[in-house]
């Protein structure tokens, strides 16, 4: 939980099952309480890490988007 407090995502590869990959960005409201998550999630047959982050900007963005509604 602290290196997604400080980096801000998170990337699982082959965390669970093999070949998964999975890049989670929190979701917080105004007041920067954790209200919940959202994610990505592919495998390596599809994508690399590498390239699953360059999705990172935008799932950021989506995430503040929701936080801001909720």
């Amino acid at each position: 939980v602290r290196g997604v407090r400080e980096d801000g995502y998170y990337l699982a590869e082959s965390e669970r099952e093999l070949g998964a990959l999975s890049l989670s960005v929190p979701v917080y409201d105004a007041d920067k309480e954790l209200v919940g998550a959202i994610n990505l999630v592919t495998t390596t047959d599809v994508t690399s890490a590498e390239k699953l982050l360059t999705w990172l900007p935008e799932l950021s963005r989506g995430a503040g988007a929701i936080g801001a509604r909720v």
